[in-house]
């Protein structure tokens, strides 16, 4: 169903043949590059919403943001 819904609202869609044909071409350093790029140009935002107040809001995105830059950082 998700596939179906997907090439419906999608101008192209892959099959799962294609896209593991596309695979199999891909190398560890094309995924190198790709984690390099990603991390360069990564950004965090984040949004609480509910019964969370500033302090408790702001701790939460300390944890986020400090994961978040170990993460890019390798």
């Amino acid at each position: 169903m998700r596939y179906l819904l997907g090439s419906v609202l999608s101008p192209r869609t892959f099959s799962r043949r294609e896209r593991l044909r596309a695979l199999s071409a891909v190398e560890f350093g094309d995924v190198r590059f790709f984690a390099d790029e990603f991390r360069s140009s990564a950004d965090v935002e984040c949004l609480f919403f509910g019964n969370v107040d500033r302090g408790r809001a702001q701790e939460m995105a300390d944890l986020v943001i400090g994961i978040t830059l170990s993460f890019l950082e390798g």
